[in-house]
């Protein structure tokens, strides 16, 4: 499930946790939920890293919420040529399932 702007007090914890917690902290980045790939397609290159969170505990805004596992942070990067500046944004999903952050990078973009 895509976790959006309308669930105010959920996204807004969530995207506090992952800017704090998750992004910095290079413990996060193993190969059970870190994933990190470039693709060079459609005439522009495209880093997207995605960050699997199953501790939960954390985020007591999700406890409305029963049944959800894990939080996933897609964070992608942009660029069509190098005349057009870089974008970059990112996305929150909740997620009932425990996956490594390599099968839902597959799963999301698969989707």
């Amino acid at each position: 499930m895509t976790l959006t702007g309308n669930h105010k007090k959920a996204y807004a914890a969530v995207k506090e946790h992952f800017h704090q917690h998750i992004e910095p902290n290079l413990l996060w980045r193993d190969a059970q939920n870190f994933f990190n790939a470039f693709d060079n397609s459609h005439g522009r290159t495209v880093r997207r890293r995605v960050w699997s969170m199953p501790d939960l505990t954390p985020l007591p805004a999700l406890a409305k919420w029963p049944g959800f596992q894990s939080v996933i942070a897609v964070e992608t990067i942009r660029m069509a040529h190098q005349q057009t500046p870089v974008t970059s944004d990112y996305r929150f999903y909740l997620s009932s399932l425990v996956w490594s952050a390599d099968t839902f990078a597959t799963l999301i973009r698969q989707h």
